[in-house]
């Protein structure tokens, strides 16, 4: 358990140095042969102190040099590491990583490989099959699948935790058992959601006076917005800018006067993407099942029996595989939502993009949230209410607390705002009460003081209840917040 735990914390420190940019080398220096003031070319060091790397000419496998890592005596135990990322990303389906490994006196740790695929989509390590004690030169190896499409960087590292001195040396990768010199180079599409650029400075739409009709349809245009973004296989294959396909829809659809009307515009949008191809993989969801998809909506909701039909029909086939926006952590399975673009430059969003932004974390929440059924308020109600609180917004603030209180409605402290300018936190001013408040059964209770020197001043005692800030109630304090 030692030695797994020692080479897991290897994969740690990799996790942290694949965020960083290296500098590619296309010449391939696996062997340590090509050195620059006395560092092996293309590669790079990352060690706690105490520990020394360096190129060894008395102790190499093969050729000139070895790279050779150690422990200084007196020193605390930590670990070094070499890595090397590779300059390109390559077609195929597996890769190996191999190396020639020596160890002398390793205790307290070991020494090994790790291979990473970024961003967080798949790694191998040794693990507790690292290297200890003093071992002669033995080849070690690893593979792992290979998915170009979603690669962004390969990078391969050797190292060692704890006493002792490690030996790497006479590296190989290959892609499909043929040496990486002579794989295909990966190139990657732009898809065609990157080349659309129609909204980017702007929505363009304008909405007429919300009424409860209109309101009931911009809660059905948010669902199936959702609901094909996750499942309609053309969207999955990042295929459609699925913003923008949001602002294409929207003038037509705030002008339609009746269901039918409505109900044939959304058919006609379902059809604008293409036939639906049978699945063959896709599988029921198990009866036992603690949480199943929600489509709650398509019974609760008015609408023509066709387009319930063709949403039924996208969710029998839905899309299988990479997926354009969302993807699994690494060895934690969390959703990952990627491609979203932040429109950071927005600092104050129109009302198309404000409308887009309660689309898309309604649907966040309401397809991947473990815990929405633990909610105080039914997450199937919280779309309807927040159109016309996320429309009216009219400036920065009144834009921040909506999503704020949007963002509360999940009870999860996961779950924060964050902003270029943030305007709640101007609102709120540079000073504040010294004491602390909570809300016990829906009251606001002094429960401490940040300074009990000022308790006196303050007038204030623990266990007080405050009902009024300035002749205003809490409940309306809270309210208007």
């Amino acid at each position: 358990m030692r030695n797994t735990y020692k080479i897991l914390l290897i994969s740690f420190v990799i996790l942290l140095i694949s965020c960083m940019e290296t500098g590619t080398n296309k010449k391939f220096n696996f062997g340590f042969e090509q050195a620059e003031n006395g560092k092996p070319v293309g590669w790079s060091y990352y060690h706690d102190d105490g520990y020394i790397t360096y190129l060894d000419s008395l102790n190499p496998h093969r050729g000139k040099y070895s790279v050779a890592m150690e422990l200084k005596e007196g020193s605390n135990v930590g670990y070094s590491v070499i890595y090397f990322v590779l300059p390109d990303n390559y077609e195929g389906k597996q890769i190996t990583f191999s190396a020639y490994i020596k160890t002398e006196n390793v205790t307290e740790g070991a020494a090994g490989l790790e291979i990473i695929i970024d961003p967080q989509i798949a790694y191998n390590t040794m693990g507790e099959h690292g290297v200890s004690g003093t071992t002669n030169w033995k080849k070690y190896e690893l593979s792992l699948s290979l998915d170009p499409a979603l690669t962004k960087k390969i990078i391969l590292s050797a190292g060692m935790t704890g006493n002792g001195k490690v030996w790497i040396d006479d590296i190989r990768v290959t892609i499909d058992n043929k040496d990486i010199t002579n794989a295909k180079i990966y190139i990657k599409e732009t898809p065609p959601a990157e080349k659309d650029n129609a909204f980017d400075y702007g929505s363009n739409i304008s909405f007429p006076p919300l009424n409860d009709p209109l309101i009931d349809n911009l809660d059905l245009l948010g669902r199936l917005w959702g609901f094909l973004k996750y499942h309609h296989p053309a969207i999955g294959k990042g295929n459609y800018n699925w913003d923008y396909e949001l602002f294409r829809i929207l003038p037509g659809y705030l002008a339609v006067n009746n269901i039918e009307e409505r109900d044939n515009m959304l058919i006609a949008w379902i059809d604008k993407y293409g036939d639906i191809p049978v699945c063959t993989t896709c599988q029921e969801t198990p009866v036992d099942a603690f949480l199943k998809p929600d489509l709650s909506w398509l019974e609760k909701g008015r609408m023509h029996e066709e387009l319930k039909n063709k949403i039924m029909r996208i969710y029998a086939n839905r899309h299988q595989g990479a997926h354009y926006y969302i993807r699994m952590a690494l060895n934690v399975g969390n959703p990952i939502f990627q491609n979203e673009n932040e429109y950071s430059e927005m600092m104050f969003p129109d009302t198309g993009f404000r409308l887009l932004a309660l689309y898309r974390y309604w649907n966040m929440i309401q397809y991947f949230f473990p815990y929405k059924h633990l909610t105080d308020k039914d997450w199937n109600e919280v779309l309807k209410e927040y159109i016309p609180v996320f429309i009216s917004a009219y400036d920065e603030v009144e834009y921040e607390l909506a999503v704020l209180q949007l963002i509360g409605e999940i009870g999860d402290s996961h779950a924060f705002f964050i902003s270029n300018r943030n305007e709640v936190e101007i609102l709120k001013g540079l000073n504040y009460p010294p004491f602390r408040i909570q809300f016990i059964e829906k009251k606001a209770v002094v429960t401490d003081y940040h300074n009990s020197r000022l308790k006196e001043s303050a007038g204030l005692e623990i266990g007080d209840e405050i009902t009024h800030i300035n002749g205003k109630t809490i409940e309306y304090l809270c309210w208007i917040a």
